[in-house]
């Protein structure tokens, strides 16, 4: 079977990754055998298989690459592992670059409400009810928050969690907060960065711009500063310093990773998991959480 491991923009992964790569040529070979007498229980069922197979190859080769060979996230967006059988191409970003929904301050809320353009709450508004929902039911009324009576009032079937978001999607509960508003937040949230710091080598642009005082001069430094030095680089942790309230270097390494596998036929599947770094010494990595969709249709 023909392996390939390259990324889209031209260059190789290490000769370790091609070894690892090699070794799920084995186990794609082995489900395209398994699944292709089964064809005749429909295309659809062989297709996953492969798809799933490709998916696996990838997710593995972005745990080696992340925890093992300590790789920078941004170098992964684009690989793509070519087999007979199909590819898989890699998108990974780091949680830590996110504004997480149950460890932020509100201040940090409020000013990536802002930054994104909310229009259906007051930021001020929108972070104290996002502190409502994720709190004890007795902790102090907030101006602007909402309470259990309030969404009461409002003719709503259910009332805040008071206990941390289980998924961003919940955030859509939030009493007055639009779906427009919603889907502005989203890309930019998590609930896997709990310390309540971003990582200032990772954050988007719209993350830096929450950040309570800092200036758009400081956020266009950082971007340029971060795209030529490595991490732990003096220049970057000077910038962050008035700052270091909100923005970290030294975060916990969990990364979001979308494997999609594509068939020649077309057909399409993606994995999106949450990888962390394993704890007890027996694995390097190991999975928060697991979503996946699939189309038959071109793939894009």
């Amino acid at each position: 079977m023909a392996i390939g491991v390259r990324h889209r923009r031209g260059g190789y992964v290490s000769v370790m990754v091609l070894v690892i790569a090699a070794l799920l040529g084995g186990i794609l070979a082995a489900i395209a055998a398994v699944s292709r007498p089964a064809i005749e229980l429909g295309r659809v069922g062989a297709d996953e298989l492969r798809a799933d197979g490709l998916i696996e190859a990838g997710l593995t080769t972005a745990g080696y690459l992340l925890f093992v060979s300590a790789t920078d996230a941004r170098q992964l967006n684009g690989y793509e592992l070519r087999f007979n059988e199909g590819t898989a191409r890699l998108s990974v970003v780091a949680e830590a670059g996110f504004i997480d929904l149950n460890g932020a301050s509100e201040a940090l809320l409020a000013g990536l409400y802002r930054a994104v353009g909310g229009q259906s709450l007051d930021p001020a508004a929108f972070a104290a009810r996002v502190a409502d929902w994720r709190e004890d039911g007795d902790a102090e009324e907030r101006f602007g928050g909402a309470k259990a009576d309030d969404y009461r009032r409002a003719g709503l079937a259910y009332t805040p969690r008071h206990a941390p978001f289980q998924a961003v999607a919940e955030l859509r509960l939030l009493l007055d907060l639009s779906e427009a508003d919603f889907q502005r937040l989203a890309p930019y949230l998590t609930i896997f960065n709990p310390n309540g710091q971003v990582d200032a080598y990772a954050a988007p642009r719209a993350v830096l711009s929450a950040v309570p005082e800092i200036s758009p001069a400081r956020v266009d430094t950082i971007i340029d500063v971060r795209r030529g030095v490595p991490r732990h680089d003096a220049s970057l942790s000077a910038l962050i310093r008035p700052h270091a309230r909100f923005l970290g270097l030294e975060l916990e390494p969990i990364y979001r990773v979308v494997s999609e596998a594509h068939l020649p036929n077309g057909f399409y599947k993606r994995a999106e998991v949450t990888l962390v770094r394993g704890r007890n010494g027996r694995l390097p990595f190991h999975t928060l959480r697991y979503h996946e969709d699939y189309s038959e249709q071109s793939s894009p």
